[in-house]
């Protein structure tokens, strides 16, 4: 069985960086906001582009979730707070840990599929998943 530990490190691993015109970035971030709704995860507006969430438990208590910005011409997604990965918390409010990790990683596969198919316009990729 994992551990928290394991969980977080996979979790760190999450990192997905393209560089586009904006025209691309527009349809980029288009495509991910569409993906994330139709795999029933909700989007929330942020300051830098979008937070991914399952429901408002995440946010209620401060757990690790799928980011998605954009600075200038880069698209970014990462994992916000992997450290606050608990088992034990997640748990006590009722998820499943192994499936709330797959929910994420799940998400963050399709948004890399996405960004594969703008490889050949972008000025530079960085994919990185978990093993």
């Amino acid at each position: 069985m994992e551990n928290d530990q394991e969980f977080i490190r996979k979790l760190q691993k999450i990192n997905l960086v393209i560089i586009l015109d904006e025209q691309k970035l527009n349809e980029l971030k288009d495509e991910v906001c569409r993906i994330a709704k139709e795999k029933g995860i909700e989007v929330h507006p942020r300051a830098e582009g979008f937070a991914f969430m399952k429901d408002e438990r995440v946010i209620l208590y401060g757990l690790p979730h799928l980011r998605f910005g954009v600075l200038g011409n880069r698209a970014m997604v990462w994992v916000r707070a992997p450290y606050k990965f608990s088992c034990n918390l997640l748990r006590s409010i009722g998820i499943d840990p192994r499936e709330y990790f797959n929910e994420i990683l799940s998400l963050a596969k399709a948004v890399k599929e996405i960004m594969e198919k703008y490889k050949e316009q972008a000025q530079g990729t960085f994919l990185q998943l978990p093993d």
